[in-house]
């Protein structure tokens, strides 16, 4: 005979949430992800993209999940939360790179002076793959590394 644990319904429904939620929750970049057009080529500008799609609302995550109102006021508040710190992190994660970059230039100035700095950035700019293409020496996934000699197929049997 197996013994099954009773579980509590408020147990069940919790669980039922948090599986919605973790669904939705990771529904949502994927999505984002894909519905974000690449930026042109020469567009290094964050400030240009469209801004990511917002969260869902309750009525939605009711009207689409089959859930309670109240259930669906908990997952739209905690994506909402989430969508706010998300924009927080690429809001930080901008500003270092930002001041990552001025150092970095700051530093080349010193050592290169005025002259060989505007130099040293016209070079970076012709050898700087376009945005949203790799840096392979065909454009390719490779990233600077020569693709394998068989093109990145396996061998027949018997051959290698």
């Amino acid at each position: 005979m197996v013994h099954r644990a009773k579980i509590h319904p408020r147990a069940r429904l919790l669980a039922a949430m948090a599986a919605s939620l973790c669904a939705v929750a990771w529904a949502l970049p994927v999505q984002a992800a894909n519905a974000m057009p690449p930026d042109p080529p020469g567009a290094g500008n964050a400030e240009r993209r469209p801004p990511p799609p917002r969260p869902p609302s309750a009525a939605e995550l009711q009207r689409d999940l089959g859930i309670t109102a109240a259930q669906a006021k908990a997952v739209a508040d905690a994506l909402a939360a989430h969508h706010a710190q998300m924009r927080q992190l690429d809001d930080d994660a901008r500003d270092q790179r930002h001041a990552l970059r001025a150092r970095t230039d700051a530093q080349l100035k010193t050592t290169l002076g005025e002259a060989g700095f505007q130099r040293f950035q016209a070079w970076r700019a012709e050898h700087r793959p376009a945005r949203g293409q790799k840096g392979g020496p065909d454009g390719g996934p490779h990233r600077g590394r020569r693709p394998p000699p068989h093109g990145g197929a396996l061998p027949p049997p018997g051959e290698g």
